[in-house]
């Protein structure tokens, strides 16, 4: 539920670890991430951090979480001994 992007960033880029950070809310982040882009920037979509996070969610390793609780909806029951 890291919602800065330089962290994102490592988590999203680290060592191969992690394949995927799910954001809580990854529709609010990336609103939030924009307002951050357009505060008082010429060009914001240059801005490093916000080209960072787009390329990130386009790599799917930035995913909603509601991705996460779906996923793990579908997984088969375990089988009782």
């Amino acid at each position: 539920m890291e919602p800065r992007p330089s962290v994102l960033k490592i988590l999203g880029d680290g060592s191969g670890a992690v394949d995927c950070v799910y954001p809580l809310h990854l529709p609010a982040l990336t609103i939030a991430i924009n307002n951050l882009a357009n505060r008082g920037r010429r060009n914001p979509l240059s801005w490093s951090p916000l080209q960072t996070f787009e390329r990130l969610v386009r790599q799917r390793r930035l995913r909603d979480y509601d991705e996460l609780v779906s996923e793990v909806a579908r997984l088969p029951e375990p089988v009782q001994p």
